[in-house]
């Protein structure tokens, strides 16, 4: 985890939401209390997510992601996969901030609820991912 803070602390200037897809027009959003709310802050990365949540995550429609314009989305996936393709394709993707500005990354699925296991391949996962972003590969 301190190689992933390292990482991390050279590229994040922005917020971040961190989300799971539901469909094309919601999404569960996770706070600070959550597992990845938690690496988040260790990381020393802003959660873009600052309205309260229930057990660290609450679902929401897409347009409740416009409150930081500045803000970069990470899905993390799920093991049922391919969700990213079903928000793209949906009608409200285009008009969100960071859809229009490519500030949107995806990574592999994390168990919310894996504790120090599970926040250390999280905090991996997201260092790689943004690190991939800032060199021009993903």
């Amino acid at each position: 985890m301190e190689r992933a803070r390292r990482v991390v602390d050279e590229i994040v200037g922005r917020p971040v939401y961190l989300v799971n897809i539901i469909d094309d027009r919601h999404v569960r959003v996770y706070g600070a209390e959550s597992l990845y709310g938690s690496v988040l802050t260790y990381l020393g990365v802003r959660n873009a997510w600052t309205r309260p949540t229930s057990a660290g995550f609450v679902t929401v429609a897409l347009d409740a992601l416009t409150n930081e314009p500045e803000a970069m989305l990470v899905v993390i996936d799920t093991p049922i996969g391919g969700r990213s393709e079903t928000l793209t394709r949906g009608p409200f993707w285009s008009v969100l901030p960071f859809a229009q500005t490519g500030r949107f990354i995806e990574i592999s699925p994390v168990l919310e609820t894996g504790g120090l296991p599970a926040a250390a391949r999280f905090a991996r996962l997201l260092a790689t991912a943004l690190a991939d972003v800032e060199s021009g590969e993903g």
